[in-house]
C-alpha cells in the first residue's frame, strides 16, 4: 500500500509528511529535500512510473493529482489537504515572489484563486479514482488541533503511530498567510 499526501501547493502537505516522519511512519522523498520531502519523479507521472515501486509501505507526497495522474493497478490510501483557497493563493503568489523574485498582482493572484476553485473536484477526483480510501484533512485543522490530527493520520494509516512528536511537529502559528515566509523556507541572502 502506498500513502499519498497530496493537494495543491501550499496545502499543508509538507507539514502532513513532517508529521508522519516524527511519528515513524516512513517516507519517500529525493534525497535532502526534508523538510518538504519533494520528489521529482512526481513530475514524471503518468508518463514513468516503476519509481512508485520504491513507495511500496511509504508516504509520498503528489501535488495536482489532476495532473500527475497515479496509475491504476496498485493499492493507495490518500491523504488529500484543503486550506483556505483565499489563503492559499496568497501564500502561492508570497512563495513565487520570494524564492523566484516574480511580481504578481491582484490580477494573477484572483487568477490563482479561481483555478484553486475550478480544480478542487477534479484533482479529489481524480483521488478517489484510484484510492481505496481517501482522508479530507484541512491546513486549518491541522494548526488548530494537532493532537486530533495526528491521532486521525495515525487512524488511517493503521495506527501506531507517535502521536506526541506528530503533534509537537506542528509550528502553533495563524493559519493565514503570513507577511513572511517564517517558518516556512530559509531565509534569501541578498544578492
Amino acid at each position: 500500500m502506498i500513502t499519498v499526501v497530496s493537494g495543491f501547493g501550499r496545502c499543508g502537505s509538507s507539514l502532513v509528511m513532517q508529521m508522519l516522519v516524527a511519528g515513524g511512519f516512513p517516507v519517500y522523498a529525493d534525497e535532502g529535500t526534508a523538510p518538504a520531502y519533494e520528489t521529482a519523479h512526481m513530475l514524471t507521472l503518468p508518463r514513468e512510473t516503476a519509481w512508485l515501486d520504491a513507495c511500496e509501505g511509504k508516504a509520498v507526497k503528489v501535488l495536482d493529482p489532476h495532473v500527475f495522474h497515479l496509475p491504476s493497478g496498485r493499492r493507495y490510501r490518500s491523504v488529500w489537504l484543503d486550506r483556505d483557497p483565499d489563503a492559499q493563493a496568497a501564500s502561492m503568489v508570497k512563495f513565487q515572489r520570494t524564492l523566484f523574485g516574480q511580481q504578481f498582482g491582484r490580477e494573477e493572484q484572483a487568477a490563482i484563486l479561481a483555478a484553486l476553485v475550478a480544480d478542487r473536484p477534479e484533482a479529489l477526483g481524480a483521488l478517489m479514482d484510484v484510492s481505496e480510501r481517501v482522508l479530507v484533512l484541512s491546513f486549518e485543522e491541522l494548526l488548530a488541533t494537532p493532537a486530533a490530527s495526528a491521532a486521525a493520520l495515525s487512524d488511517f494509516c493503521g495506527g501506531g503511530l507517535r502521536l506526541l512528536p506528530m503533534g509537537r511537529a506542528v509550528r502553533r502559528r495563524s493559519s493565514a498567510c503570513a507577511a513572511d515566509m517564517a517558518g516556512e523556507l530559509p531565509a534569501r541572502k541578498a544578492s
